[in-house]
């Protein structure tokens, strides 16, 4: 959603392309080992233009070759200096994809980038026998979740967090959110004002819990990490041999909080619906995946965290798709200007989903 709309490198193939001349001469600037057989268009994500690069050799792997849209990322070479800090950092190896350095580097591109008339181009390898799910099809892979995202934690949990760039300013501040959601009631489009009037109310109802929730957050309530930003669940890959999945689309590596990367797999990976399912009856919790999650999950992480990081776990989902329904709205009452849509209440029954999402998580607390 948003920024980081890209999907998993281990979705099929959108599409099969034959190795340019162009693209050859670009895969030549990296030092991966093989030869090249063919370039295949990868996944169908809309940020980045994804390639899995396809090796001759069988036993050397392939390799997912990205062209990073430097609009939505202004600053790569800060990313890349995120991404390579992160995954040479403890076991950060074994969590993500390792990058492919180039034969050259410079001053300019580092160790990891090349640019050409394009932009800016960078290599890593593809994650072979993983596969990526839309939400948690059973137990087991809500187990690996949460395992995944708690060894994630684990091994950052003592990473400088000062050594991260910001890629996204306020890419989770709530209070930016609401500002913006604001603005757009008073001064986006009435006839959208009007047909959202039921989810503009339920919203401004329950704004104040989140908006508290993230003010002590913000207020040291919770530790400052390294934190993804991006977890949704198919930013999650799994392999059936083993207990430990790896993540994905490290674009958005910045500081933030654990109720973030938590929230996110919660949020996308243990309803048993689509993000914008208009029948609202069919949006449910799947209380045994969500069980499963978090038990592997503090099992793995617990030493780590802290008394209210382990106090907002069951928050955290309801946070994310409160702050999701926010942008949803706001950008369906501004007329579709941010996110991309299929038909003119797309946004608009976005919002209503996520909200009826938020309305689960907090029924779950009030059971418990």
């Amino acid at each position: 959603q948003g920024e980081t709309m890209e999907d998993s490198p281990s979705l099929p193939p959108s599409s099969s392309s034959t190795l340019s001349l162009n693209h050859h001469d670009i895969i030549s600037k990296f030092d991966y080992m093989g030869k090249v057989k063919e370039l295949i268009e990868w996944g169908n994500g809309n940020i980045n233009s994804t390639f899995r690069v396809i090796n001759e050799d069988a036993e050397q792997p392939d390799y997912i070759l990205q062209l990073v849209n430097d609009n939505v990322f202004p600053e790569v070479q800060k990313l890349m200096i995120n991404q390579e800090a992160v995954i040479c950092h403890g076991g950060g190896s074994k969590l993500f994809q390792p990058l492919v350095s180039l034969k050259e580097s410079s001053e300019e591109n580092g160790k990891y980038l090349f640019r050409n008339e394009e932009g800016w181009w960078r290599m890593s390898e593809f994650a072979a026998g993983y596969k990526s799910y839309e939400r948690a099809p059973d137990v087991v892979v809500a187990s690996q979740a949460g395992r995944t995202v708690g060894t994630m934690i684990v091994a950052l949990s003592d990473f400088e967090v000062d050594k991260l760039h910001v890629t996204i300013p306020d890419f989770h501040n709530l209070k930016k959110r609401m500002e913006q959601f604001d603005q757009a009631k008073a001064n986006g489009s009435k006839d959208r004002i009007k047909e959202a009037e039921d989810v503009i109310k339920e919203i401004d109802t329950i704004a104040p819990e989140f908006l508290g929730m993230y003010d002590a957050a913000c207020s040291g309530d919770l530790p400052l990490r390294a934190s993804h930003n991006d977890t949704k669940f198919n930013n999650l890959l799994f392999h059936p041999d083993k207990h430990v999945g790896i993540v994905v689309d490290l674009d958005t590596l910045m500081p933030g909080y654990s109720i973030f990367d938590i929230g996110d797999v919660l949020r996308s990976g243990m309803i048993s619906a689509e993000e914008d399912e208009a029948d609202l009856t069919k949006v449910q919790l799947n209380k045994e995946a969500y069980d499963a999650f978090v038990s592997t999950f503090l099992e793995t992480a617990e030493s780590v965290l802290s008394p209210k990081e382990i106090e907002y776990i069951p928050l955290s989902g309801g946070f994310m798709s409160f702050m999701l329904a926010v942008r949803f709205l706001s950008d369906y009452l501004n007329g579709d200007t941010y996110f991309k849509t299929k038909y003119s209440s797309h946004n608009l029954v976005r919002a209503r989903c996520q909200v009826k999402v938020c309305t689960l998580f907090s029924e779950l607390i009030s059971v418990k």
